[in-house]
This record gives structure tokens, sequence and C-alpha cells, in this order.
């Protein structure tokens, strides 16, 4: 690769910022405390281009630190020559004496990722300690919810036992369900789904059939009714509901053959 340097046909000999009359503009420099990469615009960046650029040559211009730092400054405030030397020393990290702009534009991207991490790294959120449960629960467990109207979590498990739990995480009562369709040891609840703005969850078995719960029952669990002869087992279902209007809900359930309906 050829090089071609430049001259310092632009060069200052004074550093600092400086305004119309000649002065150092003290309350603008001031204000310089963030690194200078950390401060450069898309605009700074097209007029360091176009001082890297040689018009009518096929060649890759370099600088030397001293061109970089009278060159950069010239054009890009507000600015000083050191912190252009000192940006010239981070790019320049094999220390040959000159850059160009290729290896500017390295160092930009590969800051600007280091930066992407960091900044990843400080919103990962902070977990407090793991605090165990002891869980009601002797089947495993096929679904957790939370109802936002009772500011409670409900927990089913297998068998058919539901877990009503506070925000706090203390277990406040325990229900047991039943269907009509089997026997209370043949029960196999698959998953379960609340129905806020009716205050009913459906539950969903391995009969084939999802019933409908009132939570408002003092009694504990009350059936409301059963949809049953489906055609395969729901293992997930999904509830809609719009807010302004009570009578516009959708229901999805999803079944072990792939399918996919709508209530």
């Amino acid at each position: 690769m050829s090089y071609t340097y430049l001259s310092l046909n632009d060069s200052h000999s004074s550093a600092g910022c400086l305004t119309s009359d000649g002065t150092e503009d003290a309350a603008a420099m001031n204000n310089v405390v963030e690194q200078l990469e950390n401060r450069l615009s898309v605009s700074d960046f097209m007029k360091m281009q176009e001082k890297f650029m040689s018009s009518g040559l096929n060649r890759t211009m370099v600088m030397t630190r001293e061109e970089f730092t009278e060159q950069m400054s010239a054009v890009i405030r507000p600015s000083t020559k050191e912190e252009f030397g000192e940006l010239f020393d981070k790019i320049d990290v094999i220390q040959d004496g000159f850059i160009d702009w290729d290896k500017v534009t390295s160092f930009m991207l590969l800051d600007l990722n280091e930066k992407d991490e960091r900044t990843k790294s400080l919103v990962i959120p902070q977990w407090k300690n793991l605090r165990l449960l002891s869980s009601t629960h002797k089947d495993v467990i096929q679904h957790v919810t939370f109802l936002k109207g009772s500011s409670c979590y409900l927990t089913v498990s297998r068998n058919g036992l539901l877990g009503i739990w506070g925000e706090n995480l203390k277990l406040q009562r325990t229900l047991q369900i039943t269907t009509e369709a089997v026997k209370l040891k043949d029960l196999w609840v698959t998953t379960l789904v609340s129905l806020p703005n009716v205050n009913k969850i459906a539950v969903a078995f391995t009969s084939k059939e999802v019933c409908f719960y009132d939570l408002n029952s003092e009694q504990g669990l009350s059936l409301q009714y059963r949809l049953h002869g489906l055609l395969g087992t729901v293992i997930c279902m999904d509830y809609w509901y719009n807010p302004h209007d009570g009578n516009e809900a959708i229901l999805t359930l999803g079944d072990v053959s792939g399918q996919a309906s709508m209530v």
C-alpha cells in the first residue's frame, strides 16, 4: 500500500477553542468534560474524512501525530490539540507513528461496540437473593398466573390443586378443582388461564374439556360451564378482552395436535 503524507496547510499555532476575535473561549472549554471521541458528531466525522481524502489520487492518505492534531483541532470545535493527540495515541495502537481513515473508523467502531457492551451490563436487573417457598403442591405445577384485579397469584398442579398466594407470596388458601367427566384420582390438569374481566378461570384437562370456574364463590370454586367434545387435549390457552367493552373477548386454545381455535 502506498501512502501520501498531508502537508500542514491549515495548521494553527495555538491550541484551544478560539472565538471570532482570536481569544480563547474559556466558558466553552470548561464544558469540555467528556472524552473527545464521545463528543464527535456525524458532521465532525465528515470533516475529519475530508481531511483524509486526496482529490484526484487513488491513494490512502496518512497523517502523523502532529499533522493529525493540527488539522483536526482546526476544523473540530470545541477541541484542543492535546485532545486530538490523545485520540491519535488510542488509534495508533501499534505505534507506527501515522494513521489513516481506515484506522480511525476501525477504532470508532470498536469503541462504540465496547460502550454498547458496557451499557448492556449496566441495565442488567439486580435480582434479590432467591427465597425458597414451601409448596403445598404434591404434584407437578402446570401453570402460574397473576390476577391483577385480586392482586394474587394462582398456581395449579397436575392433580387439580389450586393454590392462591398473596403478593407477598404467602399461601392464602388451596382449592381442589373437580370435573364431572373423570374421577378425582384420574384428574389431570394441563393448563389454566385467567379471565380477569369476569373474575373466572378456565382450566383444561386431558379429558378433552375446558371448564370455567367462578372465583367469587364463597364455597370455593363454582363450576359455571364446560366446553367438552374437543378433538384434542388442550395444552395451552390465552385470553384477550377489550377493557372498554366487556362483551368483546377471545379465548384461544392450542391442543396436542398443533391445532389452534378461538372461542
